[in-house]
């Protein structure tokens, strides 16, 4: 049987014209995982402000970050294997761009929920970013990412 689990991240405030990786994922040396769906939201109030550039990316390190959580959708999974990091200092080191989306600020949202998942194999790492353009007010920026092992 395969388990699910869901991490989200929220990065305050967005830093205008610069990418930042919110949340990213990472798979342990024993296991891979299969990314099933993720979703970026916006909290801008401002009509005229520059759509957000969102791209789920592979990156080949973990930069500096926190650790986040891996919330099971079942309550008797076991902890996730995979690992989730928010809360940047260190960028990582971004490679391919899996897939990008433009969203406005106010209110915006990227959701993808995929037929067919990325897989992570192991020792691997995706990017869940952001590159705002002009932002006239705080905005706010949250991930939610749907992933199975």
């Amino acid at each position: 049987m395969a388990y699910r689990y869901k991490s989200t991240a929220v990065l305050a405030p967005l830093t205008v014209s610069t990418t930042e990786t919110i949340l990213q994922l990472r798979t342990p040396a024993t296991s891979r995982c299969q990314v099933w769906g993720w979703t970026f939201s916006f909290d801008g109030v401002t009509a005229v402000d520059d759509p957000i550039l969102c791209r789920v990316t592979r990156q080949t390190n973990t930069g500096t970050a926190a650790s986040g959580l891996e919330v099971p959708l079942d309550p008797n999974s076991p902890t996730a294997l995979t690992t989730a990091h928010i809360t940047f200092s260190a960028e990582p080191t971004t490679g391919a761009v899996l897939t990008g989306a433009y969203a406005h600020p106010q209110g915006g949202f990227v959701e993808e929920q995929l037929s067919h998942p990325i897989i992570l194999d192991v020792s691997d790492f995706l990017g869940f970013r952001v590159t705002p353009g002009a932002l006239t007010t705080t905005t706010n920026a949250a991930v939610s990412v749907l992933f199975e092992e």
